[in-house]
């Protein structure tokens, strides 16, 4: 029998990590939260409004968020006692959560986790913490097509309403 239990990074509060057994891998793949780890991301844009202030007074504008980068899975690997899903060959990974199985060659099929350099990167990079230090426009202007709505709005004083 096989065991997953679902890691929560510990600056999220207040969730529970879910639980699967199954007796093969393939089984295990199954399972509906498992197998979301397992689907593609595809790239596409959302509209959405954003508003500020300008010459004093209140506006909003309508906005196009940027699409999120791609993401093509490609197979489940293992690193020690955790389940990865890797997409992008590598470069971008999930820790699933914390695998074990009664009879340890029941996970032999699985590769083992190598971190490719792109991979080391967002890791060096969460390490320092360069991650949300540099503000890249999330959106653009639906009408003008102006990155950070400057055409319509000052970059200071926007909020993003849905």
């Amino acid at each position: 029998m096989i065991h997953l239990h679902q890691h929560i990074p510990s600056f999220v509060e207040g969730v529970e990590g879910r639980v699967a057994d199954a007796a093969r891998l393939a089984e295990l793949f199954e399972v509906p939260w498992v197998k979301d780890y397992a689907r593609d991301i595809e790239p596409i844009e959302r509209r959405g409004k954003v508003t500020g202030w300008v010459d004093g007074k209140e506006r909003t504008v309508d906005v196009i968020y940027r699409a999120p980068e791609e993401k093509r899975f490609y197979r489940w690997s293992r690193a020690d006692d955790h389940l990865m899903a890797e997409h992008n060959n590598g470069d971008y990974y999930w820790v699933v959560g914390h695998i074990t199985a009664d009879d340890p060659r029941e996970l032999a099929d699985l590769p083992p986790w190598v971190i490719t350099p792109a991979g080391q990167k967002r890791i060096d990079e969460w390490n320092a913490g360069g991650w949300g230090k540099k503000q890249v426009p999330a959106y653009r202007c639906a009408e003008h097509g102006v990155w950070d709505v400057t055409c319509c709005l000052p970059v200071r004083g926007v909020r993003v309403s849905s």
